[in-house]
């Protein structure tokens, strides 16, 4: 029964979808309809319709009935072709109606309407997923005004103590769209990965999932809402008991998500972005090369770099080195995410399957100095390794990107104008850490216009940097007393209007960070 239960809690999660566009403003006569049009994707908030009424001429559009006799009305002109869905199925904080009708109606006056669509249920409430409310899906056609009206089944549905009702609306466009998302399932290690999906103008589809290391490609046919479901077998090792597969739903409504799950209390319920198109004579605003760092949590010492590049038609190539020096390249199209950033999904898989790196690289259009960093947060999870010194209990954290633009320094400049307050003047710091870094370094430098490290007391620690003004990669190494050399790896950026150096010196149990400060 538990399992069931979740699973049924899984599909409802899918069906009642994320947050969406939301409007405060309900209208109980049809001339004064709520307003969305413009939305693809719209949830009202709470409402009541205790008060509600009938006005005179309003027809009884759900089988000829009036219903309850207490009708709120939305409008809502279609900005493209597709199907479109309008439902009451989320239930409310409080007090919510056990059975609604919505229905669905073009004309210009209340006592003139033609019935588009109606229903009092949702198709698959055998599944116990509709929560005895209300959807229905129609054919929307561009720039063509559509009424939402709602009211309860019966006057006996609308009581002091069950008056809450919520519409959503969302689109399915007719258009051919192309999708991309990563994902993630929290405290599973080896339960990530990426979908890619395509959509013809008639609702078919082929797909790519990728679970780990392996990789499932698919077919099929879209909902009347925009859904589709499939599993993937897991197998199970010899000797122990069978794995519940792996469940995929996805929404591929505008706006829409898709959810991974097993029946288990951890799920991946992640954005479903549409990829970028650039028609001849277009480009991307964000196109350039960025630069930019993390830190993690959980006592990791060593910050990661991320450096990328947006070509104008939105493709996206990069490398990211982590915490611990292994180095993911990754590439991909540009998706929408606002009207101003865009965003790459990424999850690398790492050490077999067993680990992964994960995150939504955000590209924000500011103008001239664009801004890089993450939808949420980064997540590396490397498993342990009893019989090694270098991170031996593994790494399990997350973080913050922070990085923008980097544009290659004209002749006699500084790269980003950096340490030009100080007139090059610097120190590279290296902090003590337990293990690697007996106490904490601290090495002057001069940054040339020419962009030459120049340190003021090499003779010791023999300290070398190295950048690449193409790029903002900074190399170098530094020695300790004792005599070992340690590689220096960094990225110089810039992130709201500060700039930074900053990045990872190599150790022996666990790799450390470095900065260069004024």
């Amino acid at each position: 029964m538990k399992s069931n239960f979740t699973r049924s809690l899984f599909l409802a999660a899918a069906l009642l979808g994320s947050a969406c566009n939301k409007a405060l403003a309900y209208a109980d006569n049809f001339e004064n309809a709520t307003d969305i049009s413009g939305f693809t994707r719209y949830q009202s908030d709470d409402h009541s319709i205790l008060n509600c009424t009938m006005q005179a001429g309003e027809p009884g559009l759900f089988w000829g009935d009036p219903g309850a006799g207490k009708t709120v009305w939305w409008k809502w002109t279609a900005p493209e072709d597709g199907f479109c869905t309008v439902d009451t199925l989320k239930e409310t904080e409080a007090e919510h109606i056990r059975d609604t009708v919505i229905a669905v109606a073009t004309g210009q006056t209340v006592n003139a309407l033609t019935l588009v669509a109606f229903s009092d249920d949702h198709w698959t409430s055998g599944n116990g997923a509709s929560h005895r409310g209300a959807s229905c899906t129609f054919y929307a056609v561009k720039n063509t005004t559509y009424h939402i009206v709602v009211d309860g089944l019966s006057p006996s549905n609308i009581t002091a103590t069950q008056h809450q009702m919520s519409m959503k609306l969302a689109l399915l466009p007719k258009r051919p769209t192309k999708k991309a998302g990563a994902w993630r399932i929290f405290g599973e290690p080896s339960l990530h990965g990426t979908l890619s999906f395509s959509k013809t103008s008639a609702y078919s589809f082929t797909a790519k999932f990728t679970v780990g290391q392996k990789s499932h490609s698919f077919a099929g046919v879209l909902s009347p809402e925009g859904f589709y479901s499939i599993s993937f077998p897991r197998s199970a090792p010899a000797g122990s008991p069978p794995l519940a597969p792996l469940g995929l739903i996805i929404d591929a409504k505008d706006g829409g998500s898709f959810h991974v799950g097993y029946g288990g209390v951890e799920w991946s319920r992640e954005d479903l972005l549409e990829v970028i198109s650039f028609p001849a004579g277009t480009f991307s605003k964000v196109a350039g090369n960025f630069s930019g760092s993390f830190a993690l949590d959980n006592n990791v010492a060593a910050n990661g770099l991320v450096f990328a590049t947006v070509k104008p038609n939105g493709t996206v190539t990069g490398t990211t080195t982590l915490p611990d020096g292994v180095k993911v390249t990754f590439s991909g199209p540009l998706t929408r995410y606002s009207g101003t950033e865009s965003v790459l999904p990424v999850c690398a898989t790492q050490q077999t399957g067993k680990g992964y790196f994960f995150q939504k690289l955000r590209f924000v259009e500011l103008g001239q100095e664009d801004r890089m960093n993450s939808v949420g947060r980064v997540y590396y999870v490397r498993p342990p390794a009893p019989k090694s010194a270098f991170y031996t209990a593994g790494i399990d954290a997350d973080g913050i990107l922070e990085g923008g633009t980097y544009v290659k320094p004209l002749a006699n400049q500084r790269a980003l104008g950096f340490l030009n307050g100080t007139m090059g003047d610097g120190t590279l710091r290296i902090p003590m850490v337990a293990g690697e870094i007996a106490n904490d370094v601290m090495e002057g430098l001069n940054l040339s216009i020419a962009n030459k490290f120049i340190f003021k007391t090499p003779a010791m620690r023999k300290p070398v940097l190295t950048l690449n003004t193409t790029t903002g990669l900074v190399t170098g190494s530094i020695y300790e007393p004792a005599g070992k050399k340690r590689t220096i790896t960094g990225a110089l950026y810039k992130h709201n209007n500060q700039l930074f150096l900053k990045g990872q010196v190599a150790g022996t149990t666990q790799n450390v960070s470095f900065e260069v400060t004024p």
